[in-house]
């Protein structure tokens, strides 16, 4: 009798835990297909930004014609479609529409924007604030492109469309991505590292440049390599998830963007906005020496890339305009002070690339807008956020008041009307050189 009780009360408890388990199930699969609803608009995964790029022999990597992808985070939750020329934008003819002023963008996920609906991004807006003017502004943006992909987008691509203005954007991560053995330090051997083009400077020569193209084996290889790692497991499993992927993203997030414990201070954030060493936090025992040679060698692959960037399109009959993009640490005190306390050991200097971006621009005769002065400001005064809470990129307001400042800059300082086009409703419009443009 005794056994009896025991052996229905073992029954009880195991059938208990199993309800338990089974409503735990319940309740976990409900509230991922709620999360899915939420940031996919349906059950299945949709693609991601990833899916969007196609290897391309010089630049490393290009949008792919007709592609569509969903980028989604705790901020946002945008489809994008690549139009039929390989650019995130509208449609745009090859030839220019008489009495159109082109406008060519050069940049990398800020231009792109995968996080932004299309309409509400930075070259749609800057097309609209510009519409006086007659302005078509195409946009050649890449994700994670660096300076010398942006010079070959110039070259190989923009100039096809026969634009008078090119604007090419500045990002806090751009020296660095013009230095292999910089990203490597960061991001180890991969796709961001072999599979990219770089510079070099031609010793005696102060503008030219030799480049080193993507390495086409290694591409196929780590390519296929992820096809194999992206067959099942247990971690491929997880992140299958939405619930563990996005609270994942979310930490993650907000450590990498001050620069995560694991990656090297010295070279994320690095010398841009660093005033110092932190020789505790070298990586494979680098010294401060070598560290400055890495820094002192991409930095002046940047500028070169830059000046040769300029003289391309101004051969071509187009002005050429730079644009800095300032990183979020720049302009939140929040994301600042974590940052320092992160790395008690180093002296940040914040204003230190705008300082030197500054100074080239004024020794090159180059025309350059600083928009950090402007978005510091809008911090300061309480206006609401610029970036994303959980991504150091633009969110709406962000791009909306770029587009702001740059309209103004070009208004002032690059367009002016024609004598035929003083009347009302009047549109042509020139573009003034600057005395002194090489």
């Amino acid at each position: 009798m005794g056994d009896s009780g025991a052996t229905g009360s073992r029954k009880t408890k195991l059938r208990d835990r199993f309800l338990v388990a089974v409503s735990i199930s319940v309740a976990l699969i409900i509230f991922e297909v709620g999360l899915r609803l939420w940031f996919y608009g349906g059950i299945v995964r949709p693609p991601t930004q990833e899916s969007l790029v196609v290897p391309h022999p010089t630049r490393g990597w290009v949008l792919g014609p007709g592609l569509r992808s969903h980028e989604y985070g705790w901020d946002y939750s945008v489809s994008t479609i690549i139009n039929s020329r390989g650019l995130r934008d509208v449609e745009h003819e090859v030839e220019p529409m008489p009495g159109t002023l082109r406008v060519a963008l050069l940049g990398d996920s800020f231009m792109q924007a995968p996080d932004i609906e299309l309409e509400r991004s930075f070259p749609r807006l800057l097309e609209h604030r510009l519409k006086d003017r007659k302005a078509e502004v195409i946009n050649f943006g890449v994700i994670a492109y660096g300076t010398a992909q942006e010079f070959f987008t110039l070259k190989e691509e923009a100039l096809k469309y026969k634009p008078k203005v090119v604007l090419a954007f500045y990002c806090g991560n751009d020296i660095r991505e013009n230095s292999e053995r910089l990203e490597e330090l960061i991001f180890g051997p991969g796709i961001r590292t072999f599979g990219r083009p770089y510079a070099r400077p031609v010793d005696g020569e102060p503008y030219d440049l030799s480049f080193t193209m993507p390495d086409q084996e290694k591409v196929k290889a780590y390519r296929t390599q992820k096809q194999i790692s992206g067959k099942f497991s247990l971690r491929n499993l997880a992140y299958s998830s939405v619930a563990f992927e996005r609270i994942y993203s979310a930490v993650r997030s907000r450590t990498v963007e001050a620069g995560a414990p694991e990656y090297d201070p010295n070279v994320f954030p690095g010398w841009p906005i660093l005033d110092g060493f932190d020789a505790s936090a070298a990586r494979k025992s680098l010294t401060e020496s070598e560290y400055d040679r890495l820094w002192h060698d991409a930095w002046l692959v940047t500028k070169r890339l830059i000046a040769a960037t300029r003289d391309l399109a101004q051969t071509n009959g187009a002005q050429f305009v730079l644009f800095t993009v300032p990183m979020k640490m720049q302009v939140d005190d929040d994301l600042r002070r974590k940052v320092e306390q992160l790395h008690p050991n180093l002296k940040f200097d914040m204003d230190k690339i705008n300082r030197e971006l500054g100074r080239f621009c004024r020794d090159e005769g180059l025309r350059c807008l600083d928009l950090l002065p402007a978005f510091r400001k809008a911090y300061e005064e309480g206006r609401r956020p610029l970036y994303h809470r959980f991504d150091d990129h633009w969110n709406t307001r962000g791009h909306e008041f770029a587009a702001e400042l740059v309209a103004d800059y070009l208004q002032k300082e690059i367009f002016r009307p024609t004598a035929s086009s003083s009347g009302k409703g009047a549109s042509q419009v020139e573009v003034t050189p600057r005395t002194g443009d090489r």
